[in-house]
């Protein structure tokens, strides 16, 4: 019969493949197939029934016999089933096993229909869930007499192991007297003599405190409205170590309809709920992780999700499990597909997707995809263990950023020398000019290269200031000179198309801050106001003095209450959609295309702004144009609150010689000009070696030295320590494109009288 039922199509049957059947059923049919008493079982609805080899002589022979296996057992007993039908539904139903004795059962065999005898018991299997799922039936065929006691004997010997083995006993409350029977195992549970009997209410004490009143209820309630009952709850045997019991009662009538008797069993079931004590535990700790924690099935049915994933995703657990995977938006089915083909490639997969919360947001999804086989070696789950890494990866950007911007200092500190080197004669060629050129027009464009050329030099320090988080030096600042110059740019070097419109008022309060700064935020907003107009048309700087009340203040972000400069530098072009607007101040981002912008001048524009104790907002809409309102506290009041500085007396010289040191051929050329057209005499020499040779020569004539600190052969310093050793009286300038000159360029024992910062 064993190897009947392993070539039995199950799959085909109501019970369904054997894989699949619950550990009770399978416990079962083991132990009925290794036993020698005639035993079958039926499970389920329709009483799919299975026999071991000692009940074959009693199914009779041919097709009788083959079509048995895997049969409804009502139909294939015929009359001896509808006999005890009754009975057997009521065992179905929870109530206590139940004999029948030398019952008639034709059966076909010998070549014939013989009349038979037989004696069997039908006693309730549970399944998993501690509810009746199907019948075990012992038979006995008692044909013979002088076979029945050792029949008997075998029925209650195996009706004893079944008990032993279920922990199963039985219970009888007589309605009459109030007195409770109990079986041997029954007994055997509470660790009382068998044969035990209580007297009414008595049998209540043994359970637990606070299951009493529960066990109480369902009592009364079958006695008076015959309801059935099945509970879980703990007794206190004479030992003291409570025990889980499966209790069931059922209520039995007279033949007149009044109730009789309550009857039921009791299950040992204390290695079943530590089993599940257990398993609640474990999941506890797993809820206690942060990662998420999910099982699918092979068709992506969610089988279970701890508490991490429901903190990762929004989703509780009685939301998805259950579900399919793909009918829930946390996931994207494509990546997720990929990730599970290659997870049954290989066994498993790592790797990271992108999933989405229940609201949406998308998030950064570090996992890894296991295979969970079956003892046969068929996948059958799918394990997944991951984390949100979004905020990580946020981090990780902002890092990567701060090394670019690290990388921008240094890089931009190691430029500034030659950039300044560059400028330096440029201004001095300027000022050279302006002795030889005359007319108005004329001066106004050496201005302008001058303004341009400063600017130029001061954006080179400001680099280097924020590169290195230094902040420049402040003072009183009138924003109206700051607009002039940049009006002045904006007239020389934008298209014609776009015109500029300068509404400040001349009573503008004056404001503390770095000029520099002040003129990089006007100019980074004229440009981008500038790339709005592809077109053409108008950009518009307005100022005015305000006085902000704290109700404002309370609606605009970083404001405060008190007295400021507004600034708003406004034009009338594409404007920006809603989500461009929201991310203008993420650095590096940019809608321009590759090598036309950084990403860098708004976020650089509001780093200054709040630098000066002030806050900046925008307003854009699409095809009407955009503004940006920078507000700044107020440091003075009134035209004039800085004075203007009187033009400087340029000093100039005697004929005096200076040595002036140099690498860069342009800046030498230049400065020794320039010197010249000032009344000094020079000597120029290319490095440090040239001008000490130079100045051994030329003695006590020499009555200055002028000297760059970077330079071939032998540097400034080294130079300069040189010259002071032969006549420490010579005065001693450093002019260096450097932008911050210190010990580590000039050693302390060198007395300079002063250093010039190029340009």
């Amino acid at each position: 019969m064993a190897r009947r039922c392993r070539a039995y199509p199950w799959g085909a049957s109501p019970l369904g493949d054997p894989t699949t059947w619950p550990v009770s059923l399978a416990s079962a049919v083991r132990m009925l197939l290794s036993a020698h008493h005639p035993m079958m079982l039926t499970w389920g609805p329709q009483y799919t029934q299975i026999f071991n080899d000692a009940l074959l002589p009693l199914l009779g022979s041919g097709a009788q016999q083959e079509s048995a296996l895997g049969a409804d057992a009502r139909e294939y007993w015929g009359a001896a089933a509808s006999s005890s039908l009754r009975g057997v539904e009521s065992v179905l139903q929870g109530g206590a096993p139940m004999v029948w004795v030398d019952q008639p059962v034709h059966i076909v065999r010998n070549g014939g229909v013989e009349e038979t005898f037989m004696s069997y018991s039908v006693s309730p299997l549970f399944g998993d869930s501690g509810t009746p799922a199907g019948l075990l039936v012992l038979a006995q065929e008692t044909t013979e007499r002088v076979r029945a006691a050792a029949a008997l004997a075998q029925r209650e010997g195996a009706l004893r192991v079944i008990a032993e083995m279920a922990r199963l006993g039985g219970w009888v409350v007589d309605l009459g007297t109030g007195v409770c029977h109990w079986s041997e195992m029954v007994c055997e549970l509470h660790g009382v003599p068998a044969g035990t009997t209580l007297q009414p209410g008595e049998g209540v004490r043994w359970f637990a405190p606070q299951h009493q009143e529960m066990v109480r209820t369902a009592f009364e309630n079958a006695v008076a409205q015959g309801t059935d009952f099945s509970l879980e709850v703990q007794i206190v045997p004479t030992t003291g170590i409570l025990r889980w019991v499966q209790m069931s009662g059922v209520l039995v009538r007279d033949a007149e309809g009044r109730p009789q008797l309550v009857r039921g069993t009791l299950q040992d079931i204390e290695a079943r709920h530590a089993a599940d004590v257990r398993v609640r535990e474990q999941a506890a700790l797993l809820d206690l992780a942060s990662d998420a924690i999910i099982v699918h099935d092979m068709v992506g049915t969610v089988l279970y999700w701890n508490k991490g994933a429901e903190r990762i995703f929004g989703y509780s657990a009685d939301d998805v499990v259950g579900s399919n995977a793909a009918n829930l938006n946390y996931q994207d089915a494509e990546a997720v597909g990929q990730a599970v083909q290659m997870a049954a490639a290989e066994g498993q997969w790592a790797g990271e997707i992108a999933m989405h919360r229940r609201d949406g947001t998308l998030i950064a999804f570090d996992s890894r995809w296991t295979i969970v086989r079956d003892a046969q070696g068929a996948p059958y789950q799918i394990l997944t263990i991951g984390s949100d890494v979004t905020e990580r990866k946020h981090l990780l950007q902002q890092f990567l950023r701060a090394q670019r911007m690290e990388s921008i200092g240094a890089l931009a500190g190691g430029i500034a020398h030659d950039l300044n080197n560059v400028l330096a004669p440029v201004l001095m060629s300027i000022d050279l000019l302006r002795e030889e050129v005359k007319g108005g027009e004329a001066n106004e464009l050496l201005d302008s290269m001058q303004v341009s050329a400063e600017r130029g030099a001061g954006m080179v320090r400001q680099i280097l200031a924020f590169a290195r988080g230094v902040d420049g030096e402040k003072v009183a600042v009138d924003l109206r000179s700051i607009v002039r110059d940049v009006e002045r740019v904006v007239r020389d070097t934008f298209p014609k198309s776009i015109a500029l419109i300068n509404k400040v008022p001349k009573d503008l309060w004056t404001v503390q801050g770095n000029p520099t700064q002040f003129h990089q935020v006007l100019m980074n907003l004229a440009v981008n106001a500038r790339d709005a107009l592809p077109d053409g048309g108008s950009i518009t700087i307005t100022a005015e003095n305000v006085d902000l009340d704290e109700q404002y203040a309370a609606m605009v972000p970083d404001a405060t209450p008190g007295r400021f400069v507004r600034l708003v530098v406004s034009d009338d072009g594409v404007g920006m959609s809603p989500e461009v607007l929201a991310r203008i101040y993420d650095p590096f981002f940019t809608t321009k295309p590759v090598g036309k912008g950084t990403g860098l001048g708004i976020p650089t524009t509001l780093g200054i702004v709040r630098g000066h104790g002030g806050f900046m907002t925008v307003y854009s809409d699409v095809g009407k144009g955009t503004a940006f309102r920078l507000h700044f506290p107020a440091g003075g009041q009134g035209e004039g609150a800085v004075p203007s500085r009187p033009a400087e007396a340029v000093p100039r010289g005697a004929g005096q010689l200076i040595l002036l040191v140099d690498d860069d051929q342009s800046v030498r050329k230049v400065a020794e000009a320039t010197l010249e057209a000032f009344g000094y005499r020079v000597a120029s020499a290319a490095d440090g070696a040239d001008a000490l040779a130079q100045f051994a020569r030329l003695g006590q004539e020499v009555g200055l030295v002028l000297t760059d600190l970077t330079m071939p052969v032998m540097d400034g310093a080294a130079l300069m320590r040189a010259i002071s050793r032969i006549d420490a009286t010579v005065p001693l300038v450093v002019m260096s494109g450097l932008a911050d000159v210190s010990e580590r360029h000039i050693p302390v024992d060198i007395a300079v009288a002063q250093v010039l910062t190029k340009p």
